[in-house]
């Protein structure tokens, strides 16, 4: 079973580049969540191994939500969609998320992530550098309305835009490298992996997408910044240092060398915003930043809020609510085909209602774990990713369980 486990878990990983690839109404990579959901109740259940307890939590929440929403009178859009997903595929998700400790071991599950980067990273030169013939490109690249009408973004590779390069790619290098180092997991030649890495972050580079890198520069930040809280809450002035060395948690953060973390931001920070400044084709431009303030996410953010406030802080205005809404109000990112605010706490919010706020902050709380330095950093990147795009999807849950999932695992780091 661990490899029938291994294959299905690289295939969800690979397909996650592969939206447009569909079988039916459901993408490839979907069905293939539900059944290892499904192949993962039944072997949990013969070894005597089932765990339901968070998933049956996720679906009492995912019901609160539905009656919210069947609760409201605004008009909605795709409603029994959204129940679907929150009652149905976000639970499997979180659920095969959670058990791949228990099918693969540690060392097996960073060879599918890595199988997956060189896909990632394959796929997206062969897109933005091969003449790939466009009805063969158009079977596996999503074709955007810009304007005027269709347009096709080579640095978005074969996802569905950008952002998913960002939130996808960010997430698994990052899961990548965290295990590398915290458990001293490697191949026999390390140039492959150096290589596999400098790739990705060309391809995370050129997508233009610029929230991947912000997650990682306040990542930095937060490791520095919860590097004193962790000391100063189980230590003292008066501590020995022979009591910090043996205390498990504080001698693994004491390892932590805060001043090459801040450098390590302020540099990334610095040279991003030299190469924006400089460069033919900068990331943004202070003219374009205005006008997705005032017309995109700025908008979105001050009128969401706007109607969250009018709710007495409730919200809950339907799940959907936000497609109909927005519909021509020119507001950039939101209306006809986007249901969304690019920000996961006020599009749940607004939508959801504060319940939904708690729910998503629960996921949260239960997949962050200080044990290891790896289940901090993939919460925390998902959050600062989440605050400026919408990210509430099955990968997203995914990841999370995956966090959970590492947080539980007996395989013990070695910090170098």
């Amino acid at each position: 079973m661990t490899k029938i486990f291994f294959y299905l878990y690289l295939g969800i990983f690979v397909f996650l580049a592969l939206p447009v690839i569909k079988l039916g109404p459901a993408r490839v990579e979907q069905l293939l969540v539900l059944s290892t959901f499904v192949l993962l109740l039944y072997d949990d259940y013969m070894k005597r191994e089932l765990d339901l307890t968070i998933s049956v939590i996720m679906i009492a929440f995912a019901m609160i939500l539905a009656l919210v929403s069947l609760n409201s009178d605004y008009p909605k859009v795709d409603e029994k969609g959204y129940f679907i997903k929150f009652l149905f595929l976000y639970p499997a998700s979180f659920y095969v998320g959670m058990r791949v400790m228990s099918k693969m071991s540690i060392d097996t599950l960073i060879k599918a992530i890595d199988y997956s980067l060189w896909f990632y990273v394959i796929s997206w030169f062969i897109v933005m550098y091969v003449p790939v013939p466009m009805p063969i490109l158009s079977k596996v690249i999503h074709i955007r309305d810009f304007g005027y009408g269709g347009e096709f973004l080579p640095l978005q590779g074969t996802f569905y835009e950008a952002a998913g390069v960002g939130i996808i790619v960010g997430t698994m290098l990052l899961i990548s490298m965290m295990i590398r180092y915290e458990f001293d997991i490697w191949t026999k030649n390390k140039n492959y992996t150096y290589l596999l890495y400098l790739l990705s972050f060309y391809m995370l580079f050129f997508s233009k997408n610029k929230t991947v890198w912000l997650a990682y520069i306040l990542i930095l930040f937060f490791f520095s910044i919860y590097k004193g809280y962790v000391i100063l809450a189980q230590s003292s002035y008066y501590s020995p240092t022979h009591y910090l060395q043996s205390h498990k948690t504080l001698s693994r953060f004491l390892k932590i060398n805060t001043t090459y973390l801040v450098f390590g931001g302020v540099v990334l920070l610095l040279s991003l915003a030299i190469y924006n400044t400089f460069a033919t084709h900068p990331f943004i431009t202070m003219r374009e930043f205005k006008y997705k303030m005032a017309h995109e996410r700025g908008a979105q953010f001050s009128i969401s809020w706007d109607l969250i406030s009018k709710s007495n802080y409730f919200g809950g205005y339907g799940l959907g609510f936000v497609e109909v809404y927005f519909e021509g109000k020119n507001v950039l990112g939101v209306g006809k085909g986007a249901g969304s605010i690019n920000n996961i706490l006020l599009d749940i919010w607004l939508q959801g209602s504060i319940l939904g706020v708690i729910y998503l902050l629960w996921l949260f709380a239960i997949s962050f774990s200080r044990r290891y330095f790896v289940t901090i950093a993939i919460p925390v990147f998902l959050f600062f990713f989440g605050l400026t795009n919408p990210i509430v999807a099955e990968e997203f849950f995914m990841f999370l369980g995956l966090s959970y999932s590492l947080k539980r695992a007996k395989h013990e780091p070695k910090y170098i």
